[in-house]
């Protein structure tokens, strides 16, 4: 981008070169580029009521040093004085320097420093230049170091003021107070975090009553922070490095505000800069201990803060970049004309403004399809005893049920083509939220037009909350109210799921049917434990489905489904199920079944669970399964199925067919010419000999899989078409036993060649 698109205008009476009186006391002009009017005048003094209870400001505790230094070099007996400015310590007795004019100076001169021209002759402390670049940057090495260092430069420096201050007027010892936040602690920035000169004791008070949290963080502004951008495009721009901290307490408390959906509001740029340092592609905080150069220009996707508390900039600085890139660019014109006509204060000593986050920007193909989303909606068409026959409508389509929905992981499903799915006769597939919250990351997806899109499949999708997989990570997890800590099994990098990332995510990803996040434990287990897991997941589902309605999930014709759990316990899956239809959702799953207990314990939950489910909307046993689990669930009034067998199973050499298992690796096959069964509709199933499978299979060519899944997922489609026409016709009790009949007859009798 050019650096010009950031120029304005400013009057140089806007530029304040005292601060407000009490410091609460400046005005705070509000951006709400989403909201129903784009800017509101108020004050600082007002911020407790502009946030709600549980959001977060996270302040910059760096404390300003005297950093101005007044130098003074003498050679062959010429005495020159020189302006120092230190920017970056680098070591105990080492600080990197700006300076005025750097042509007086070269490498192994002497440089003297006092207070004032009047007391040079007797200054103690000195420093000699061991580098000299050609920007002008000098590294000076100190007579002292540490402590004794520090105490020294306190001693004759003088506070940093702004050049477009100090231009005005002269340092004073008010400004030794006025330009240092009342909580400033550690020692080390030459700039004040200037946002931060707006609190005072009053206004802690107030954000305390009215429960907004405040946590620290550390960033030493260098004086880079006041060089112009000289460049001509914002790209060939290089930003100067600054050294800050995030402590582990710090990042978990930030992250726990994440995860209960409230709001993450820096105060100031610096904040803001080592916060979006720190976090992860899924908004993830880690802790943090290193410098960062991260430069922020429009086209950023900001994941660790919501809205920032900042003063007013310089045009073509960095800042007014990044302020563009968070609240766009034309809104932040709109605002700095509307500050400046209306006589705000610019600058370190002037007003305030809070600007929230732009909402990110959908592609085109995504508009376009929510534009004519039609509401998701579940028809319940034919009951035949407790079979039920239905119809789903969401934004990509109608979803015929009971419906078996091949499981693409990582947005796709293995060994086949999207269009392959399709033409077999599947209406929905599954994408994992876990997976490609990892990889690629929902955020990228998102920017790629959505799930649908990135996968090429234009029909529904139905993400899974990511909670399964998280849950089965063991010792990579750690679990608690808020939600779940993990380490990603790719590298080992810290990961936060909680009910309002998982939605978060699901919505980036753009799927049409998404989950709740749940606690999905193994069974057996103990009452108490199931209990516990049963009430936490009636938790985090009420979470989820504020996010999810946030997130306005509703209006672009998406649904959330709910999570039954409950484990083997009766009265607890009653208990969950009858809670749980408490709750708005558009449809509701069968969770915590087919994770280690016997078929029979499982049919049987579901003849308990089933009837205390609402009749109006779809049912989803999760993770089930075989044929036989599909059969003789749909006779218990599930609806929808996902399951990673037939794809797996193809992978290993396994076919289902109309006649059971065959196992393609059983040597009975090496020279049988036929096919799987000629009678199917499906190439893989009735054109290739199973003496052929059988080769390829044994060989492990990639090939083998391909058939094979296409087989096997042919007969899931087949089987539930065979379902929905049963029941349809008021037969599926006759189809249900005929089917478990020819299963139970088992393969064709083995090839004899004559």
């Amino acid at each position: 981008m050019l650096v010009d698109d950031f120029d304005f205008d400013l009057p140089p009476e806007n530029i304040a070169l005292r601060p407000a009186v009490p410091r609460d006391s400046s005005r705070l002009l509000v951006v709400r580029p989403d909201g129903e009017q784009l800017l509101t005048d108020d004050q600082v003094l007002s911020l407790p009521d502009l946030l709600e209870p549980g959001d977060a400001l996270v302040f910059n505790d760096t404390k300003v040093i005297p950093a101005q230094l007044l130098g003074f070099r003498t050679r062959d007996g010429v005495t020159a004085k020189v302006g120092v400015t230190l920017h970056q310590r680098a070591s105990a007795k080492e600080w990197r320097a700006f300076v005025r004019p750097a042509k007086k100076l070269k490498v192994g001169d002497t440089v003297r420093f006092a207070f004032d021209e009047e007391s040079k002759d007797a200054a103690e402390l000195s420093a000699v230049v061991t580098e000299k670049s050609e920007s002008g940057d000098i590294l000076f090495e100190f007579d002292r170091s540490a402590g004794d260092l520090d105490a020294a430069i306190a001693q004759v420096g003088h506070i940093p003021l702004p050049p477009y201050i100090a231009a005005k007027r002269a340092e004073d010892d008010q400004d030794r107070k006025d330009y240092q936040t009342i909580y400033a602690k550690h020692e080390g920035a030459v700039a004040a975090p200037t946002a931060g000169l707006h609190f005072t004791d009053r206004l802690f008070a107030a954000l305390e009553e009215r429960g907004v949290e405040k946590h620290f963080v550390t960033l030493h502004v260098g004086a880079g922070t006041f060089l112009p951008v000289k460049a001509d495009k914002t790209e060939d721009h290089k930003m100067h490095f600054e050294y800050g901290e995030i402590s582990e307490e710090t990042v978990a408390a930030l992250n726990a505000v994440r995860a209960r959906g409230n709001k993450i509001v820096s105060v100031g740029t610096t904040s803001l800069r080592i916060l979006e340092s720190a976090v992860t592609d899924e908004g993830i905080i880690n802790p943090i201990s290193q410098s960062t150069d991260i430069f922020i220009t429009p086209g950023y996707q900001f994941k660790a803060i919501d809205a920032l508390m900042t003063n007013f900039h310089l045009p073509r600085s960095t800042l007014f970049m990044l302020v563009s890139a968070l609240s766009g660019m034309e809104e932040m014109r709109a605002a700095y004309e509307h500050a400046i006509s209306s006589g705000y204060r610019f600058y370190s000593y002037g007003d305030s403004s809070l600007l929230f986050k732009k909402a990110l920007k959908m592609t085109e193909t995504t508009i376009d399809t929510q534009q004519d989303a039609k509401p998701f909606s579940f028809k319940l068409l034919k009951t035949d005893g407790m079979a039920r026959r239905g119809e789903i409508t969401t934004p990509h389509g109608k979803v015929r049920t009971p419906a078996f929905m091949p499981v693409g992981t990582q947005a796709t499903v293995k060994a086949m083509y999207p269009q392959q799915v399709r033409d077999l006769g599947a209406d929905v597939v599954l994408g994992n939220t876990y997976h490609l919250m990892l990889r690629p990351t929902a955020e990228r997806i998102a920017k790629l037009g959505g799930l649908h899109k990135f996968m090429g499949w234009d029909h529904t999708i139905l993400t899974d909350s990511g909670g399964f997989q998280v849950m089965s990570l063991s010792g990579l997890r750690k679990m608690t109210e808020e939600g779940v800590t993990f380490s990603s099994h790719h590298d080992g990098s810290k990961h936060f799921m909680s009910p309002e990332r998982s939605v978060e995510v699901q919505g980036l990803l753009g799927s049409d049917i998404q989950m709740q996040l749940d606690e999905c434990i193994a069974l057996p287990a103990e009452r108490d434990e199931v209990e516990r897991a049963m009430q936490l997941s009636l938790r985090w589902a009420e979470r989820s489905r504020a996010q999810f309605e946030k997130m306005g999930g509703p209006q672009k014709g998406q649904g959330l489904y709910g999570i039954v759990q409950g484990g083997d316990v009766p009265d607890l899956r009653i208990e969950s199920a009858q809670r749980l239809g408490e709750l708005p959702m558009e449809g509701y799953s069968v969770g915590g079944l087919a994770v280690g207990e016997p078929q029979a314990v499982m049919l049987k939950m579901l003849e308990i669970t089933t009837p205390a489910m609402p009749k109006d909307k779809p049912r989803y046993l999760m993770g089930v399964g075989t044929p036989e689990d599909i059969l003789e669930s749909v006779a218990r009034g599930i609806d929808q199925f996902d399951c990673v067998m037939p794809t797996r199973a193809g992978r290993h050499g396994l076919a289902y067919t109309r006649f059971g298992k065959v196992n393609l690796k059983n040597a009975r096959h090496a020279e049988d010419p036929r096919p799987l069964d000629e009678l199917s509709n499906c190439e893989a199933t009735s054109k290739y000999s199973r003496a052929y499978l059988h080769h390829l299979v044994r060989v492990n060519e990639g090939l083998a899989a391909m058939l094979l899944t296409w087989n096997n997922l042919a007969y899931y489609q087949y089987l539930m078409q065979g379902i929905r026409d049963a029941i349809d016709e008021g037969r599926f009790e006759e189809f249900r036993q005929k089917t478990k009949e020819d299963w139970a007859r088992g393969d064709i009798e083995p090839y004899v060649w004559s």
